[in-house]
């Protein structure tokens, strides 16, 4: 088989493939990328072979994939700056297995060419590491799957890491500008160094990388057998029988191949019986499990649906939910799940706006997931009534180096239902709120996801970031401040050590 790898010639100091040079490493890329499926890359002429041989045992380019080879991280200096992606943050660990991160390394790559397609319309640094690094968070942020290996079999090569102009110049190509700003004060506060930016500083290279769908057309050609697959459904539900028997409707206008679905229902205050008869008494094309719990609780209403499934696959719904005409949603969904080994896909709501969907690319929304049944974490009990859930799972999932993906393809519509569910001020019951002389900031279950799984100079750059977003220059603030987040600090410890715990049941009663 004749693999395209594109190499570095140390002697020209220019990428070549056979005997064509390039004045850069994208510029390579992208000619490459025009006549074939697959491109390769080898920063060390000695490792070309074992990637040959590695091309040859596996089967690349059937789906969007950035995959980056080496035992050592080249974006040390970005930890401050990253601390919106403290999932990934599986790169500081020795793991020989493959994770999800946009933070790549900097011997081997092999890139899929719908990927470098889709970014020839935007432009990338001449210089190597550089442009890899904005390769990466590009790739990212077009709906890629982006992940690094620390296979054994390839040379413990060093390239040394970005330097301050370089990683500037990354800023600049795929953040804006005030991202330089936190940057260089990052540096000056906590590492007590003076950087001088440069005149990149002034150039305007930021180009708003955009969610392709184009990107996954080769999966939609790809095949699957729905006749040996089995596919469960649950809706964890509170107060709600009119939404749940639109919901169940809409589902099944749409003909999906699901075999048992599990309404978990939670009782509320003073409820003796279920509200679901209209729903229960119906005849359906799948078959009902009616859960009906006395404990109230989201979290705890998820993982009684998730664990009451023995299927292949297990899709999650709110309960105020509509689906258009997609008689093939979960036939899709599989497919991308499966062929991105993922374990679990999310899909689109209609009040996603902007561009919020790139950065939806390695996230679980709550309301619509399909789930492969195996090894299925469950949702933290320790914050059940606290709020955002979701995000903390999110964060669980990559910590423990588990493949989630996005699509934007599928989608339905949320109705947002004015009454039921858990829809109850927090604040009264929480007891950070009880002072109102300082309040926590940020909120307490934030910093507790924080502390829980981001690294320290991660937590030292939200903080930075925080101060700035709510109080921008006004320095004589800064006592203020270091109060509301030590308040914060000191309630997202307790419950991390699980000393904190909210009435629900009151909370329900008070809408």
């Amino acid at each position: 088989m004749n693999n395209v790898i594109l190499s570095y010639n140390i002697k020209t100091l220019k990428w070549q493939y056979l005997n064509k040079t390039y004045n850069s490493f994208f510029e390579g890329l992208k000619d490459l990328s025009l006549t074939n499926k697959v491109v390769a890359w080898c920063y060390n002429a000695k490792d070309q072979k074992e990637l040959d041989a590695y091309l040859d045992e596996n089967n690349f380019g059937d789906i969007p994939e950035l995959i980056t080879f080496g035992s050592h991280l080249f974006l040390e200096n970005t930890e401050y700056l990253e601390f919106s992606n403290v999932y990934f943050n599986k790169f500081s660990k020795n793991d020989t297995n493959t994770f999800d991160t946009w933070r790549v390394r900097s011997n081997i790559g092999i890139i899929s060419a719908s990927v470098v397609n889709e970014l020839a319309v935007y432009s990338f640094p001449k210089n190597y590491k550089s442009a890899l690094a904005v390769l990466g968070y590009a790739s990212f942020f077009i709906g890629a799957i982006v992940s690094v290996s620390n296979d054994k079999r390839f040379s413990n090569f060093f390239i040394e890491g970005l330097t301050n102009k370089e990683y500037i110049d990354f800023i600049s190509y795929s953040k804006k500008k005030k991202w330089v700003f936190y940057y260089l004060l990052s540096k000056l506060i906590f590492d007590k160094k003076l950087v001088l930016p440069g005149t990149n500083i002034f150039k305007n290279n930021y180009q708003g990388f955009q969610h392709k769908k184009a990107i996954w057309k080769e999966i939609h050609q790809q095949e699957i057998d729905m006749n040996k697959i089995k596919v469960d459904a649950f809706i964890p539900t509170l107060g709600r029988p009119n939404f749940v028997l639109e919901t169940l409707q809409s589902i099944e206008d749409n003909n999906f191949p699901i075999d048992k679905f599990f309404i978990v229902e939670q009782k509320l205050p003073g409820q003796e019986k279920t509200l679901l008869d209209a729903v229960l008494s119906r005849k359906w094309s799948f078959k009902i499990e009616h859960v009906l719990l006395d404990k109230l609780g989201l979290c705890n209403a998820r993982n009684v649906g998730l664990s009451s499934s023995n299927a292949d696959y297990i899709i999650m719904f709110d309960d105020d939910i509509l689906i258009d005409n997609q008689p093939n949603l979960i036939e899709n969904l599989i497919k991308k799940l499966e062929f991105t080994k993922s374990k679990m896909i999310s899909f689109a709501t209609n009040n996603i706006q902007g561009n919020i969907a790139a950065q939806l690319s390695y996230t679980v929304a709550g309301c619509s997931t399909l789930f492969k049944n195996k090894d299925i974490l469950p949702f933290n009990i320790q914050i059940e009534g606290f709020g955002s859930d979701d995000q903390e799972y999110n964060f669980n999932v990559h910590h423990n180096a588990q493949r989630v993906v996005f699509t934007s393809e599928e989608y339905m519509n949320h109705l947002k239902a004015p009454m039921g569910g858990w829809r109850f001020d927090a604040r009264e019951y929480l007891p950070w709120y009880k002072d109102d002389l300082i309040v926590p900031l940020p909120g307490p279950v934030t910093l507790y996801r924080y502390i829980k799984y981001a690294s320290k100079n991660q937590l030292k750059g939200y903080k930075m970031f925080v101060f700035f977003k709510y109080y921008k220059f006004k320095i004589w603030k800064l006592s203020l401040f270091n109060k509301r987040w030590n308040k914060s600090l000191f309630w997202a410890n307790e419950i991390l050590k699980d000393k904190v715990k909210i009435n629900i049941e009151e909370g329900i009663k008070s809408i």
